[in-house]
């Protein structure tokens, strides 16, 4: 009775202590999202099957998965690779044997594209696992290529290892685009919450939808970057069209407001330029003045284009366009100087310095 009582009571701490500590597979992939990966490929069932011999499948995320099928595609690649150089050996047909040669190389060099990606893996540069993955794939299909007219020849029947082996790689493309794609949406969270802090949040936030592709490589630390190349893009664009309207109009007045205007976009383009130049020298500290600088040019042409003027070309809008580009960037540079001194990727965004900016361009 009393060892009865004393097993109950383990129990029951057992069922405590696993209640409390936090779950190391928080992030664990599910079999669901297996087979919807898997659905990318040619074969469903072979894929999921594949992915599930591997005991570590039990208790993975994304990127272990991606990890397993990194492996279970080289660990393939080899086997044939030695078999080839076995074939290279023993086959007295000498066309034959040099198929086989030369499909060693492809081999040899498919392993080697292999066995980056999985660095690449592992230190997380995951949008650079694409090259590598697809140069394995077109190293395998160089080989198959090389059996086609010789398959009667083919008694090792390494074309059909070709053809599974390039099902294996097909997977760890699925697996490493997953993982992209789970960047991507990182990186329009980041963007999502930047563009909360301005008055014009759904505007901004279908600006940078339609952008999203320019922040793939900017990380959590530097959305500021892209941020200041479109916003560079877009006062260069407006002042090109003034400079047009500058050339084309006949009425003085208007040529005189077309010119100072295109004048500001011009010298607000500039201090973008300077403010890219200290966002990769690392000087942040100047980067704020270059911004304020460049929201000055815009009240320049505000000011020529006021409420109550007239405004046959819309220069108006145009204005409040590229306001949001400023708004946009004051935003990302706050959220810089405060990650700068963090160098924390998670932290609470409390509205930015004291620089007396506001977001309502």
């Amino acid at each position: 009775m009393t060892i009865s009582g004393t097993s109950s009571v383990l129990t029951l701490i057992s069922i405590i202590f696993l209640s409390i500590t936090p779950s190391s597979t928080s992030n664990q992939i599910t079999d669901t999202e297996i087979k919807h990966l898997c659905s990318k490929t040619s074969n469903l069932v072979q894929c999921f099957k594949l992915l599930k011999s591997d005991h570590r499948t039990s208790n993975v995320d994304a990127k272990g998965l991606s990890e397993i099928s990194i492996d279970l595609t080289n660990n393939k690649a080899n086997k044939i690779h030695s078999q080839l150089n076995s074939l290279v050996k023993a086959t007295r047909d000498l066309h034959m044997r040099n198929i086989y040669n030369s499909c060693s190389k492809n081999y040899d060099d498919a392993i080697r594209d292999l066995e980056v990606a999985k660095k690449n893996l592992k230190s997380d540069a995951y949008k650079n696992m694409h090259a590598q993955v697809k140069d394995a794939s077109e190293e395998i299909k160089s080989c198959e290529k090389m059996f086609n007219g010789a398959s009667s020849s083919d008694h090792a029947h390494i074309k059909k290892k070709n053809q599974y082996l390039e099902f294996l790689v097909s997977i760890v493309k699925v697996t490493a685009d997953n993982l992209n794609m789970k960047d991507d949406s990182d990186s329009e969270t980041i963007l999502r919450d930047l563009c909360s802090q301005i008055e014009r949040s759904k505007e901004c936030i279908d600006l940078i939808k339609s952008q999203l592709s320019r922040f793939e490589d900017s990380g959590c630390n530097n959305v500021a970057g892209p941020v200041i190349d479109l916003a560079r893009e877009k006062a260069e664009q407006i002042r090109d069209m003034l400079r047009e309207l500058h050339e084309d109009s006949n009425d003085d007045k208007f040529k005189g407001k077309y010119e100072s205007c295109s004048s500001n976009y011009n010298d607000a383009s500039r201090n973008l330029e300077e403010a890219k130049r200290s966002l990769d020298s690392n000087d942040y500290q100047n980067i704020p003045k270059q911004v304020d600088d460049t929201n000055d040019e815009l009240e320049g042409c505000r000011r020529e284009f006021d409420e109550n003027a007239f405004d046959p070309a819309h220069i108006r809008d145009r204005n409040k366009e590229f306001g949001l580009y400023v708004d946009l960037l004051k935003v990302a540079i706050d959220r810089l100087l405060q990650r700068n001194e963090s160098d924390d990727c998670n932290y609470y965004y409390d509205g930015g310095y004291d620089y007396g900016w506001s977001y309502r361009n």
